[in-house]
């Protein structure tokens, strides 16, 4: 038995030695320093004289490009280190330490320097820590006898992480033997503590039966749920205004058809012909379809096509779904022209109005045709609005008849999304009707079908010469697969005449692409094919006007205005040299490559086409400010912004903080906040002028489908912005509260995106989102405790929010925390010694 509870604190003291930031190679180089750099050149050329590059190859404690050059106070305000270490965020205006105990870089929890003059911001990267001189200036005003060889500690743990407030700031007046007197009873009462741990798992031996991250439900049920209970004890179904459906059905007749109703209703009272609008949409189908008649004739028989065809007919409905490229379209144009479907009426639809409005006899036979449908849809009203629509069309068309069928094709990660907002049985509907282009991998043989089909074509439309399709397909066979599809590669390679023709484009098509697009902007002197491209990218856009006007390059004053009013007069002189003569002719020579022509409208050919246009504009350093201040967002939603300029950053961190104030939050989900450095930036400018706080008191200001600011911040990861809003909100009144619990709801819904079709929302209730926060689960078991507890924050963040969830338990009695403490202790990234004091606090106070 004693062997056992040893192997239990030997497993714990391991959990802390390996589980932390510690770094075995930052501790090797630190050394103690008379003085640290104060300025960029110091700095530089004392990173020179320490070579920290030498050993970030061999170093493992992070990547090469974080293993940084440090000069740091140290975490007793008595001494300079100059060390190599890992860049660190450090958070909340502190100033910057090397722990020497933990062989890393953190806060300093004991000094502020945001309150001084220079401030330090918010957030800031370590290496940075030399432009604010208050930090250095505490320890030049301070005598001590402390150095490193005379302090040795065996545990790696942070003294700072776990010190009280009160500790932190006392422990300024202590140096020499009165301070290494200190850390070894410490470091004793921290032994004590591991003991103590392991005396309570040793009485609750079960724990080790359960996995923090990834809990096996089939060794065991899951985590303990005494907590989750105990809160909502109080918080019954009943009472929710926020409708919890774990068991509806979305697409049960009595969810959608009163708003279906209610939009048919809408629709009969508008002053519109319901009959033209059908004739329209027949007309567009027709030129559609011949759009692509040529391409048609090309078509490659696959895998892929026959299981759509086969699953449309069996159960009238298809949704043919895949990566961009794969041959979805053309796919569903082969379809619609099979002899199977040659005396069907076919009509596209574009708009989910358009879908409630059709009405046939039961004599006619329908193929209704929906093109990458929801794509650039990212707001929950729409996404529902085209749900019930189908959902409508489904049960009181399709389903009660052999003569009406619906084919659909859409991007993968469009759908993902698009679920996050749909409350159904997501299974039942990938087995009834998606055919998943994944899952039908291209034969060698198909794929040297398609390359030879494509050559067919250039060579036809073109006159364009390529190599044979099995030699060239030697050539790539060992390429891996790319987010574009192999048959829009193969397109792009056949039509590809220029002298530098490479395999290159089936490795990295979005590169040759871009290219393309410079290329032919380069080579017309005139400014058509710039011109041209302009306006198409507006009008292939959602928020362009793609739907409601028909534009005929035709007409030259009709081009201009149509710019002019879709964006502004400023922003089309912005963008002179621009010629709107004789566009139409311009697309006409781009024609099968870059651009389809669907009667006398050109649309891009593929959305790639348009990406590249967008990334011209948006990387052009005549062009780039204003295309930032007035491209559509679904253009700047998923562009990375590689290599922009600080006024760049500058225009889209303005443009960004105007959309939120008009209550666009889904500006957060753009790609650009990736980049920590992004978000820093722009966390810093809501902090000015109390913008931050507007956003998170001021409902009117700053609510989209009535979710507050930080519901948004945690949904999408957004770390920097979370705890400067979680900053923001501490104590303030009974709304910070309320936005606490969204923030947590939040974090519910990044582990789990379907968890956000599962409520309807109100805006008021604090009773309403606390249940919804309990009443969380994985698919694993985890609840909001093991998610804060599993999550990225630092020990001190964690431990605050852990806090406040721990006491806001109505039933302490039922409240354990072994599954808690497991938790924490498994922590790979950062200590959680402090949460796991206040897990063991609690269960003292319960008197476990």
């Amino acid at each position: 038995m004693q062997l056992r509870v040893l192997t239990i604190i030997s497993l714990i003291v391991g959990l802390y030695a390996n589980g932390s930031r510690f770094c075995y190679w930052s501790k090797k180089t630190a050394a103690k320093v008379e003085s640290c750099p104060e300025s960029r050149k110091e700095m530089e050329d004392r990173a020179k004289a320490k070579d920290c590059d030498s050993i970030a190859n061999s170093q493992n404690c992070t990547t090469n490009s974080k293993f940084k050059y440090h000069c740091l106070i140290n975490e007793f305000e008595n001494a300079f280190i100059e060390v190599c270490a890992e860049s660190y965020f450090i958070l909340s205006g502190y100033c910057a330490e090397y722990n020497t105990i933990g062989a890393l870089v953190q806060q300093h929890f004991g000094l502020k320097c945001s309150s001084e003059d220079p401030p330090c911001p918010s957030r800031y990267i370590s290496t940075d820590a030399y432009q604010y001189k208050i930090c250095y200036d505490t320890v030049k005003r301070k005598t001590g006898t402390y150095s490193l060889q005379t302090t040795t500690i065996p545990y790696n743990m942070s003294l700072t992480s776990v010190m009280p407030k009160s500790v932190k700031h006392f422990r300024s007046g202590i140096d020499g033997t009165s301070l290494v007197i200190i850390v070894i009873m410490s470091v004793c009462v921290a032994t004590g503590l591991i003991i103590t741990i392991a005396c309570l798992i040793y009485r609750r031996i079960g724990i080790f039966s359960r996995d923090c991250a990834n809990p096996d439900p089939d060794e065991d049920e899951g985590y303990n749920n005494d907590e989750e209970n105990a809160l909502l004890q109080n918080y019954k179904m009943g009472k929710l205004k926020y409708k919890v459906q774990e068991k509806e059905n979305d697409c049960e007749e009595e969810n959608y058809k009163e708003e279906a109703a209610e939009r048919l209703c809408e629709l009969s009272s508008e002053d519109t012909n319901e009959d033209t609008v059908l004739r329209e949409d027949q007309g567009s189908t027709d030129t559609f379809l011949e759009a692509y008649a040529n391409v048609s004739e090309t078509f490659v028989e696959t895998t892929f096509s026959k299981k759509c065809s086969e699953m449309l007919r069996k159960n009238k409905i298809a949704i043919l779904l895949g990566q961009q490229g794969c041959g979805k379209t053309l796919t569903a144009i082969h379809i619609m022209n099979n002899d199977f479907y040659k005396n069907w009426k076919k009509q596209q639809i574009v708009s989910s109005d358009d879908l409630l409005a059709i009405k046939v006899d039961e004599e006619t036979e329908l193929l209704v045709y929906i093109h990458d449908i929801l794509d650039g849809f990212i707001y929950r009203e729409k996404v529902r609005k085209w749900w019930h629509s189908l959902c409508y069309f489904f049960f009181r068309l399709v389903k009660n008849s052999k003569n009406i069928h619906l084919l659909i094709t859409a991007k993968e990660d469009v759908v993902e999304e698009a679920f996050e907002h749909i409350n159904s049985d997501t299974f039942s509907l990938y087995n009834a009707c998606f055919v998943r282009e994944g899952l039908f991998c291209l034969s060698e043989k198909e794929k040297i079908e398609i390359l030879e089909s494509q050559f067919k074509f250039a060579k036809e439309l073109k006159n364009y010469d390529n190599p044979c399709a099995k030699r060239l397909f030697d050539e790539i066979k060992g390429i891996n697969g790319t987010s574009i599809g192999f048959p829009l590669c193969a397109h792009l390679y056949a039509f590809d005449n220029t002298i530098t023709k490479t395999t290159s484009v089936f490795e990295y098509p979005r590169e040759y692409v871009i290219r393309h697009i410079d290329s032919e902007i380069a080579n017309d002197k005139t400014n058509g094919v710039k011109t041209l491209f302009l306006v198409l990218l507006f009008y292939n856009t959602q928020s362009g006007s793609k739907f409601t006007q028909r534009l005929d390059l035709r007409y030259e004053e009709d081009c201009r205005q149509y710019l002019v009013k879709t964006v502004s007069k400023a922003f089309v002189e912005s963008m002179e040299p621009l010629l709107f003569k004789n566009l139409f002719d311009t697309a006409m020579e781009l024609k099968d490559v870059i651009l389809v022509k669907h009667a006398d409208i050109f649309e891009f050919k593929h959305q790639i086409y348009l990406e590249g246009v967008s990334d011209y504009f948006l990387r052009h350093p005549q062009y780039s400010k204003v295309a930032v201040k007035h491209f559509p967002l679904d253009i700047l939603r998923p562009y990375e912004f590689s290599g922009a300029l600080e006024n760049i950053l500058q225009e889209i961190i303005q443009r960004f903080k105007k959309e939120i104030l008009q209550g666009m939050q889904a500006v957060l989900s753009c790609k650009i906040f990736g980049k920590s450095e992004f978000e820093l930036k722009f966390s810093e400018e809501l902090n000015k002028d109390n913008m931050l706080q507007r956003l998170l008191f001021n409902p009117n200001e700053c609510l989209e489908k009535e979710l507050p600011f930080t519901f948004w911040t945690s949904k999408y990861h957004l770390q920097i912005l979370s705890q400067s809003a979680s900053t923001a909100i501490r104590g303030m009144n009974q709304r910070s509260d309320y936005l606490f619990y969204q923030a947590r709801l939040g974090e519910c819904c990044k582990m789990d995106k379907r968890y956000f079709s599962n409520f309807t929302i109100s805006t008021t209730g604090l009773d309403n989102a606390k249940q919804l926060v309990w009443h969380f689960k994985t698919s694993k078991g985890a609840s909001i405790l093991h998610i804060i507890l599993s999550s990225e924050m630092s020990d001190y963040e964690a431990n605050t929010i852990l806090l406040k969830l721990l006491n806001d338990a109505t039933n302490q009695n039922n409240l354990k925390g072994t599954d808690l403490l497991k938790c924490a202790m498994e922590h790979v990234s950062y200590s959680r010694i402090a949460c796991m004091l206040s897990i063991l606090q609690k269960e003292k106070d319960r008197g476990i």
